[in-house]
């Protein structure tokens, strides 16, 4: 296991890794090299600030979906990376890396979800020079775009968390229901479902509210019809 001090802001050491950088080269829809891989599951600083920097942006705007605009983002990004240093020895790639590291970040988020009042400060630096060493993957907002936001995550954090979490992995990320239920470690059945009653009580709740009267339309089914409200 990689102690927690290897990662404190100093420049990484040539010497540790036989990975090269040719080897860690991964292209859009490609896989990393095994060798890389390999290099990761033995802690092996080099071969994890590769991965974690290619990674990080986007664990990030999942994560920034998932709970909102929160000033823990920083924290549960860098949560999830030192987990994913933790898990890596058992990593068997049955799934991407990308795949694996965003269920690792999606239970970071629910467990934030769940408990609200538990903040806690993470020390250890992942990536060298921290996540301000990464290039943000949020989109800048226009005045009109933040408040909308703002209202809609007011609303969401009224639900359950799983309900609002699988919501928002398939309404605003985008997923398959067969994705979103790997990804939160649950049945089909019981993934529609909490998509299913999470976009009926986020309408409802929006319905009522006048600042989205102009804008939040009705909930839809998964085939993209209307659905009655309850």
């Amino acid at each position: 296991m990689v102690e927690k001090k290897a990662f404190n802001r100093h420049r990484p050491n040539r010497h540790t890794s036989s990975v090269s950088t040719e080897q860690a080269t991964v292209g859009e829809g490609q896989s990393y090299a095994p060798a890389l891989i390999e290099a990761c599951r033995r802690g092996e600083r080099p071969a994890l600030e590769q991965v974690f920097r290619r990674e990080a942006p986007y664990l990030e705007r999942v994560l920034f979906r998932v709970v909102g605009p929160s000033s823990d983002l920083e924290d549960l990004v860098q949560s999830t990376l030192e987990q994913a240093i933790r898990a890596f020895p058992s990593f068997r790639g049955e799934a991407s890396v990308r795949t694996w590291l965003t269920r690792i970040a999606v239970r970071s988020a629910l467990h934030h979800l769940k408990h609200p009042a538990q903040r806690r400060r993470v020390a250890l630096e992942v990536i060298d020079g921290g996540l301000s060493a990464v290039a943000s993957s949020r989109p800048a907002h226009e005045a009109e775009a933040r408040a909308r936001l703002r209202v809609l995550y007011e609303h969401l954090a009224r639900l359950d968390p799983k309900q609002r979490t699988a919501f928002v992995l398939f309404q605003v990320e985008g997923r398959s229901m067969d994705e979103v239920a790997a990804l939160m470690d649950a049945g089909l059945s019981a993934t529609k479902s909490r998509v299913m009653w999470a976009r009926r009580k986020l309408f409802a709740r929006l319905a009522k509210d006048p600042r989205a009267q102009d804008w939040a339309g009705a909930p839809t089914d998964n085939d993209g019809n209307e659905s009655e409200r309850p």
